[in-house]
């Protein structure tokens, strides 16, 4: 990957792509932290020393830096996307609103440039807020909105691409000894990129460097009832070990392994039907039923794939036993049954697919019953 990348990256594509998300149904990944700097733009760091020479170590987004290789082992580059501030005329102030709107013009700008997940360079309710509105659009991405103010996550709660993160502030002598950094959303994605897409993130995702858990003595059930409630994630000991309090994000029902599994399926089926057109341009696919069934069977490949990594969960008969298939399915309008303006156009349409994401046990609860 170069140092810099000199132009947008844009994703172009014959396979368009549309979400409905129901409550009855790359494996490494870069970051890319969203900066104010004098020019809107975006750099590619391969390392920590790389990013030192254009942000010294009394920077926010050092520091961030820092916390971000020391958890990857230095495998996954850093994505810094910077937007610039407003002024309002006349003033010289800064507009909020125009704030946010730099920012999201950004992120839009270079939503292909290679990052899984995004974070901010320091906290800001409103920038977190239109970010997160932002991604929950898109088709691709997670964005974790990291806040000492648990307040500040609340109104994100119904945003399935926001992961919540809160942990209390560092104290100076902590931040100062090297023991702790405000930086738990950049670590979690820096260990997050290195997983493939269906892992069991609560309890794999601990022993962060430079990121302090809170103590189980000091950090009540309570304390944490209050957090669960809204689906905001913090970092405490779990038992005896330093882990996640949750997977979810901030959709109540979504954890970040089915947006992961999501995203694997859907960047997959796109690259796997784009090399389809690129092997098939001498002759190209025909508009029969011969050419859409090759495309079908290209989509079905990705589901197989997804259901051996355990990204697709089995089927299940009436008694609830697994059968050992995939439980998906994917659909789609035979040509002739298409309406004469899309064959006019050249348009597959009608391609609808389905499944049923894996899930992970998180916790158990246990009943006793004492016979005497």
């Amino acid at each position: 990957m170069p140092e810099t990348l000199m132009s947008t990256v844009t994703r172009i594509s014959p396979v368009h792509m549309s979400n409905t998300f129901s409550r009855n149904v790359n494996t490494t990944g870069a970051t890319a932290i969203l900066t104010t700097g004098t020019t809107a733009g975006i750099k590619v760091y391969e390392s920590l020393d790389k990013l030192e020479a254009d942000y010294p170590e009394t920077t926010s987004l050092y520091k961030k830096g820092q916390v971000y290789f020391a958890n990857n082992g230095e495998a996954v580059s850093l994505i810094v996307l910077t937007s610039t501030k407003a002024t309002a005329a006349g003033e010289g102030t800064p507009a909020p609103k125009d704030d946010v709107d730099n920012a999201i013009a950004v992120v839009k700008k270079y939503l292909y440039a290679g990052w899984d997940f995004l974070v901010l360079d320091e906290p800001n309710a409103d920038l977190m807020a239109g970010i997160s509105n932002f991604m929950e659009l898109q088709n691709t991405g997670l964005f974790f909105a990291y806040s000492n103010t648990a307040d500040d996550l609340s109104k994100l709660q119904l945003n399935k691409r926001t992961v919540g993160l809160t942990n209390p502030a560092a104290t100076t002598e902590e931040v100062a000894d090297g023991t702790y950094l405000d930086a738990l959303d950049i670590a979690v994605t820096a260990k997050l990129g290195m997983l493939p897409p269906h892992a069991a993130l609560k309890y794999t995702l601990g022993d962060l460097k430079y990121i302090k858990p809170q103590d189980r003595f000091d950090f009540t059930p309570d304390d944490l009832k209050v957090l669960d409630d809204k689906n905001i994630i913090t970092y405490a000991f779990v038992g005896a070990n330093p882990a996640l309090t949750s997977s979810r994000t901030m959709g109540a029902d979504m954890h970040i392994d089915i947006m992961r599994g999501l995203d694997w399926v859907q960047n997959l089926i796109n690259s796997r039907v784009v090399e389809l057109f690129k092997n098939s341009q001498d002759n190209g696919i025909p508009y029969t039923e011969l050419g859409f069934k090759t495309v079908i069977d290209t989509i079905r490949t990705v589901f197989s794939d997804a259901f051996n990594m355990g990204i697709v969960a089995p089927k299940v008969d009436e008694n609830g036993n697994e059968n050992g298939m995939p439980d998906y399915s994917v659909e789609y309008v035979k040509p002739g049954k298409l309406s004469q303006s899309y064959e006019q156009k050249r348009e597959m349409r009608g391609v609808t697919t389905s499944y049923k994401p894996a899930g992970m046990v998180e916790d158990v609860y246990i009943s006793n019953t004492i016979e005497y």
